[in-house]
């Protein structure tokens, strides 16, 4: 979810669309059409994520059905995401919340050829730090992106603060020779949404 054309600060005047926005995505978490979403803090162009089954399509025509979207208030993309099967359960509060940081891979500063060994390399390195991670309960999620143009995958942090999940994220190997970048963001979700809360 993005910035939309009729976009402004929070005011009385747009509490209405703000209301429906809100009870519209809980009811996609409550019955399962949407897996996980949640906004993002502070004030990027980028408003937060939602993560849904199906085609683009399907994706497109439920944001579309948004009223914070039809209102102008919000505008989406829709990015292909390749994620495990049941990494998400469906949460009976989805208003009761917790804090994580989400974030994008994307393509780094660094753009000169390796070899397809070098390559092997750091994409090895780079799984095995994603996976330790996991299993030290720190990345709580990951997965690539398709046709994602610069952005080239999610990542999910479930530490204290802002600076931990960029100390984190910077420290996987393909990060450190430049070849991906994070962008990184605070991001409420719902309590549980996750199964693997460790």
């Amino acid at each position: 979810m993005t910035k939309g054309p009729a976009w402004t600060v929070e005011s009385p005047e747009v509490e209405p669309v703000m209301r429906a926005h809100r009870d519209y995505v809980a009811g996609l978490l409550r019955t399962g059409r949407a897996h996980i979403g949640g906004p993002f803090s502070g004030d990027s162009a980028l408003r937060g994520v939602y993560i849904l089954s199906g085609t683009p399509e399907d994706a497109r025509a439920t944001a579309e059905s948004d009223p914070g979207v039809i209102a102008g208030r919000y505008g989406f993309d829709v990015l292909k995401w390749m994620g495990p099967e049941g990494w998400f359960q469906r949460v009976p509060k989805p208003e009761d919340t917790e804090k994580i940081f989400f974030g994008f891979l994307v393509t780094g500063a660094t753009t000169v050829a390796v070899t397809p060994e070098e390559q092997k390399l750091l994409m090895r390195g780079h799984l095995d730090y994603m996976g330790g991670q996991s299993t030290i309960g720190k990345l709580v999620m990951a997965g690539p992106l398709v046709d994602g143009g610069r952005r080239r995958g999610l990542i999910a942090y479930r530490v204290p603060t802002m600076l931990e999940a960029i100390e984190r994220a910077s420290a996987d190997p393909m990060i450190k020779a430049g070849r991906m970048a994070p962008e990184l963001y605070e991001w409420t979700i719902a309590k549980g949404n996750l199964k693997w809360i460790f």
